[in-house]
């Protein structure tokens, strides 16, 4: 058999069930036993370990029973168990093997003699890990590791890990544990499986900043898998703990590591296969359709309980009309039933489900907002994009995308901004029914047609009701030996009583009994509960139950949980690890010391006040709506508000500046996903920048943000932030000067806003070189930067095209004068792009340099794709269909992989027409309806069109000419139909244009 207690203290059978040990002194005394496993521990000792200083009245006596009781549980585990435990004169003994008693086989005859062995997880684990540093074997050494950590339930020794005497034991198991990951993770690096690496030393590192190795194994593991911004992070906060709690700087081997992954070293990435295995293949990656973000219902840790009655009527109202809305308190679980209606419903339909967090918005909008704030979030969530060149209103877009790809949208916490929720549902279910809207709110939106479905609290009137079940699921998650007697079940029924059957108020409750009984946490919540209900409080009484529960749930929280649970709560996001202790933690006089930030997260997890998120880059934290608004008061009542938003404010602009660094190199995949992530972070850092009025803040924010919104097309509501930026009170240097021009050009359409985008250069230029000192080297290389950028809507139209191939050629030049050749070899793709659209030839690079080897080199995956676009044109031109294809697949891929979804969905589009061309229709089909669907899907009305144009030709050559002329008609568009013509030369569907 084998006795547990890495996790949980239990028995194991030989044929691998396990047995539970009942009573905890009983699991006591067999840890105390086990630690010493064959060696005698004297009786004294056992009573002390078992009961420390609360001795019962008669301990000897007492051990005598626990030994009868542990001894039975040893028959249970293998007949004849107890024969393990001996006593003598010396102690209690448990010992490795024993012979088995002899049982009487048939006839009377004895069976063989059989030996009783034990052993000890613990032990089991040492002895893996002295087999594993002995290996040469890479192979072999990674499956001992691998054997070893998997035998880790949970906290050694588990409920007895506060043990004085257990200290030594289980600080050289973490120890031992630790080393053993760090080893299993450098041996996944050496075998190339780099994400595997980081799935092993990514929860270890949130609790042991300040080891070296572990930090420069999951720094590499991270850079290896394309996640440059984390393992940038990872040094970042090694580095911050170890100055703030021990003084010092990391080591010379962790600082070489740091500055060769911010130079991208090339050596660090000297396994080809990790990047391989990291990135989409070429050939699975043409046979995948093209869509936006895949659609996400959030994942919560605790199971989904009762609420049948309720799930069905929601499926039954979504069948009858597009719009229903779940009413009720907060706190009553209306988020958690959406939720699990809408997994049901994808489950059985296939449709995509869109889940949309409303509580990110402010709860008092700008004057004549009406839908925007809305949209813009629900854009962001489908990965709505919106080109420059389209004058479409987003609502309008975005309703023609949720209306193309059908399915569900989930719009949750909609009361705050019932109004523009309200407007936006209405907009979009007008223009057509493949959509449902399923609406969580306090409040009806108060629409014509709207279903509402008021959900009420749990029913808790009887021991087997739904309150009950779900108080004593919640309960056993940290404590999961709770009793199910009579007693027990009543005195949790009264309780779910008191807490008026409230999910949230019962979840915070559950949590209280690892350190309480439900009988004392019976007694202490009555108390607590009776001073709310007073009959002059005016307040409902569920809503007094509610704040009555979070009172005393904060009342127990020591005070570096309380300032981290309030500071929170600055802005309604979602967190990591890093961004909580670069914004949450105080310099070495606060009362939140960086140290205490990753326990007291811990904690208030522990407590259910905040949620962890699992997500595929690590997990993230969040507080539920009623905890948020909660902790937010807290926050302003310790005055702290103002001062923490800086700080987000702060470390959100030094983030951004350091990703627009790094959107141009091999890494841009990696922080286009970063900052796609932390968009609500952006959003609010933003706008706090503009409530405050701090506008060097807002310029350096917007600016930089301003290339991720561009590389992906996320760009709606930009030309308005960009004009809050430029209004805010604050230096007008070439930073203010850089967005005046970005401004220019967003404002009018190509030949109409020249004279004003000429203007905003010679400012840009006039401030940039009038700066105190001079102008520094990345002020310069910022403001050539957005030259060349300015560049291209004069190059579009013939009266403007002169100027632009000089505004471009004195930008190109400027960033070759200044050593940066890739960001000279991307302005001279850009400005040679639009030459060659227009027909006229490409300039290339001065002194001979050539823009796609420097671009190769230095791993820009979006310039290349503008260099593979220029090839394309030219290929297509000189009738060249073999380069040009071999083009489009290259820039297909590249542009999936850095989640350019625009992109994608035009090269989609060159790829079917090439099959078309070539008589395939089997894979013209394909890609063009993959690229029809990405287009509709991310609103991208030119590329839409393009491929519904490639599907009309299609169906002309398939002989359907009703559904060719009406597909034709359906897109109307100037610039596709002469991509058209540059693939096919002769389309019929153009024949009369």
């Amino acid at each position: 058999m084998k006795i547990e207690v890495l996790g949980p203290i239990r028995l194991r059978t030989s044929t691998g069930q396990a047995v539970e040990v009942r009573e905890r002194k009983v699991r006591a005394v067999l840890a105390a036993l086990a630690v010493d496993l064959s060696d005698a521990v004297p009786a004294d000792t056992l009573i002390d370990r078992v009961w420390g200083g609360d001795l019962p009245a008669h301990p000897t006596r007492v051990l005598q029973a626990k030994l009868s009781q542990l001894r039975s549980a040893l028959d249970e585990t293998e007949p004849g168990g107890r024969a393990l435990l001996s006593s003598g004169p010396g102690g209690h003994r448990l010992s490795t093997s024993a012979p088995a008693p002899a049982a009487g086989g048939s006839g009377g005859a004895q069976e063989p003699e059989r030996e009783l062995e034990v052993e000890v997880d613990a032990e089991e684990f040492r002895q893996l890990i002295v087999r594993a540093r002995g290996s040469e074997a890479l192979a072999e050494r990674t499956e001992l590791l691998r054997a070893a950590l998997q035998l880790w339930r949970g906290e050694p020794y588990a409920e007895l890990r506060d043990a004085t005497w257990l200290a030594p034991e289980i600080g050289q198991l973490h120890e031992l544990r630790l080393e053993a990951a760090e080893s299993l993770a450098e041996a996944l690096l050496e075998a190339g499986q780099a994400q595997e690496s980081v799935t092993v030393l990514e929860p270890l590192a949130a609790h042991h900043p300040l080891r070296a190795r572990l930090t420069r194994a999951l720094m590499l593991a991270l850079h290896r898998a394309h996640r440059h911004p984390d393992a940038l992070g990872v040094y970042e906060r090694h580095r911050r703990h170890l100055a703030e709690e021990l003084g010092a700087d990391p080591d010379p081997e962790t600082s070489h590591l740091h500055v060769r992954i911010l130079q991208q070293d090339p050596r660090l990435q000297d396994r080809p296969q990790d990047r391989d295995s990291a990135l989409p293949r070429p050939h699975a990656a043409a046979h995948r359709p093209a869509a936006a973000p895949t659609p996400r219902l959030p994942v919560f840790a605790s199971s989904f309980l009762g609420r049948t009655p309720e799930l069905r009527e929601v499926e039954l109202r979504l069948t009858r009309g597009p719009l229903v809305t779940v009413l009720g308190i907060g706190g009553v679980g209306k988020t958690r039933l959406a939720v699990r209606a809408a997994e049901l419903l994808t489950e059985k339909s296939g449709d995509a489900a869109w889940f949309v967090d409303l509580s990110s918005l402010d709860a008092c909008p700008p004057p004549d907002t009406g839908p925007a704030r809305v949209a813009r979030l629900v854009a962001e969530s489908i990965g709505l994009t919106q080109l420059r060149e389209e004058s479409r209103d987003l609502l309008d877009r975005l309703t023609a995308a949720l209306q193309a790809t059908g399915g569900l949208l989930l719009l949750d916490n909609c009361e705050h901004v019932a109004d523009e929720a309200a407007r936006f549902a209405h907009a979009v279910l007008s223009a057509g029914n493949a959509l449902t809207i399923l609406a969580t709110s306090r409040e009806p939106l108060g629409l014509p047609g709207e279903q509402r479905l008021a959900l009420t609290p749990l029913s808790a009137q009887a021991p087997d009701d739904d309150a009950v079940t779900f108080f004593l699921d919640r309960a056993r998650a940290v404590t999961p030996d709770l009793p199910e007697d009579p007693h027990t079940l009543a005195v949790v029924a009264e309780l779910c009583r008191r807490l008026d059957g409230l999910p949230l108020a019962l979840e915070l409750a559950a949590a209280q009994t690892a350190a309480l009984d439900p009988t004392r946490l019976l007694d202490r919540l009555t108390d607590r509960l009776d001073l709310l209900s007073r009959p002059e409080r005016g307040a409902p009484r569920r809503q007094q139950t509610l704040r009555g529960m979070l009172d005393w749930s904060w009342s127990l929280l020591d005070e570096p949980e309380r300032v981290l649970l309030r500071r929170l709560a600055v802005h309604p996001v979602s967190w990591t690890v890093e961004t909580v202790e670069s914004v949450c933690a105080d310099s070495q006089d606060g009362p939140l010391r960086c140290a205490a930030v990753v326990p007291a997260l811990v904690s208030l997890v522990d407590r259910s006040l905040v949620v962890a998120e699992p997500t595929e880059h690590g997990t993230r934290y969040r507080l539920l709506e009623s905890v948020g608004a909660y902790a937010a008061e807290q926050l302003r009542l310790a005055g702290e508000r103002e001062h923490i938003a800086r700080l987000h404010r702060e470390h959100w602009r030094t983030e951004i500046s350091c990703a627009q660094d790094y959107l141009f190199s091999a890494h841009a995949r990696d922080w286009v996903r970063r900052i796609r992530a932390e968009r609500a972070h952006l959003r609010h850092a933003f706008a706090e920048a503009v409530a405050v009025q701090d506008g060097a803040a807002a310029v350096d924010l917007i600016l930089a943000w301003f290339w991720h919104r561009w590389i992906t097309g996320e760009t709606a509501g930009l030309l308005d932030e960009l004009r809050q930026a430029a209004a805010c009170p604050g230096p007008h240097d070439g930073a203010h000067a850089q967005v005046q021009v970005l401004i220019a050009v967003l404002s009018g359409s190509p030949g109409e806003s020249t004279a004003d985008i000429l203007e905003a250069l010679d400012r840009l230029r006039d401030r940039t070189e009038s700066s105190p000192g001079g102008p520094s080297h990345r002020a310069q290389r910022s403001r050539l930067q957005v030259q060349w950028f300015a560049a291209t809507p004069l190059l579009v139209v013939p009266e403007s095209r002169a100027q632009g191939r000089q505004v471009a050629g004195e930008a190109v030049e400027g960033l070759v004068a200044l050593g940066d050749l890739p960001a000279a070899a991307f302005a001279s793709t850009q400005r040679d792009w639009f030459l060659l659209d227009a027909g006229e030839p490409a300039v290339g690079m001065p002194d001979g340099h050539d823009a796609e080897q420097i671009l190769r080199e230095h791993g820009d995956d979006y310039g290349l794709t503008q260099v593979l676009g220029m090839r394309h044109i030219q290929a297509e031109r000189d009738g060249d269909r073999e380069v040009s294809a071999a083009a489009a697949r290259e820039a297909t891929d590249l542009s999936r992989r850095l989640g350019a979804r625009g992109e994608e969905c035009f090269w989609e589009a060159i790829q079917g027409l090439h099959a078309l061309d070539a008589g395939d229709h089997t894979g013209a089909h394909g890609h063009l309806d993959r690229s029809l669907a990405l287009g509709r899907t991310i609103g991208s009305d030119i590329e839409a069109g393009f491929a519904t144009l490639g599907l009309a030709e299609l169906a002309a050559r398939e002989g359907d000419q009703a559904r060719a002329a009406a597909l034709r008609d359906s897109a109307v568009s100037p610039t596709a139909e002469r991509w058209l013509r540059r693939i096919l030369s002769e389309p019929s569907v153009l024949s009369g244009s």
